[in-house]
């Protein structure tokens, strides 16, 4: 092995090792997340298991991103699923035509309307309903736009202003800086903030998805899943 492979190999080492610093208990809240067996949305398993690696891993932004998909994508597969019936493949001929009336229809909707739709149709209550609109205009659309009053929202710092040079002993100016104003502290603040909400954001949105699966699962077209 020559000196530069070497030097890349001890860097990619201690990359994973400032990244492999979570806790047995750490591992202990995420293992029902990705030990559940999901049935219907089968389609969601990767994504669900990305995310519970990224949250142990530290990766809160990324975790919140893929939140962020796993939630549109669970309520447009679930309409499509509850309108047109989940279909098992077994005409490869004609698999990709099964939903592609669905898929028109649904595909299309923006995430508001895709909630709404979903509340109307009996997939989520009031209640999911009240709360995904809330993940939908922080999360979802704070950071697929990166709009960080979104995201930020009224966060403030409490600042002190003074003089270096204060021969006078003037008192200290106390302030308040909102956060969302300021860019350059937008990176700190939306890592620290994805940090305190990313296990709270997924585990609300895998709730959801498992009610609607119980939901689908007990319709007479979910013949043949357990």
């Amino acid at each position: 092995m020559t000196e530069e492979e070497e030097n890349i190999k001890s860097y990619a080492i201690e990359l994973i090792k400032n990244k492999l610093n979570f806790t047995s208990n750490d591992v202990i809240k995420m293992k029902p997340y990705l030990e559940y067996n999901l049935t219907v949305f089968d389609n969601l398993k990767e994504v669900r298991t990305e995310i519970c690696y990224c949250i142990l891993l530290d990766l809160h932004q990324a975790a919140i991103t893929l939140t962020n998909h796993l939630l549109e994508n669970t309520l447009k597969t679930g309409l499509i699923y509850n309108e047109y019936g989940f279909k098992m493949i077994d005409d490869f001929n004609q698999m990709d035509m099964n939903y592609k009336e669905g898929l028109n229809k649904y595909n299309r909707l923006d995430l508001q309307n895709t909630i709404n739709q979903s509340c109307s149709k009996g997939l989520i209550t009031k209640q999911e309903k009240k709360v995904l609109n809330k993940f939908r205009e922080r999360f979802r659309n704070g950071f697929s736009h990166s709009d960080s009053r979104k995201i930020l929202k009224d966060i403030k710092i409490p600042l002190w202003m003074g003089k270096f040079d204060n021969k006078e002993n003037e008192p200290l100016q106390h302030i308040e800086c909102n956060i969302s104003e300021v860019p350059q502290l937008f990176g700190i603040a939306k890592a620290e903030l994805a940090k305190n909400n990313s296990f709270n954001y997924f585990s609300s949105v895998f709730s959801v998805l498992k009610n609607i699966e119980d939901k689908l699962k007990t319709q007479k077209y979910s013949n043949g899943i357990g």
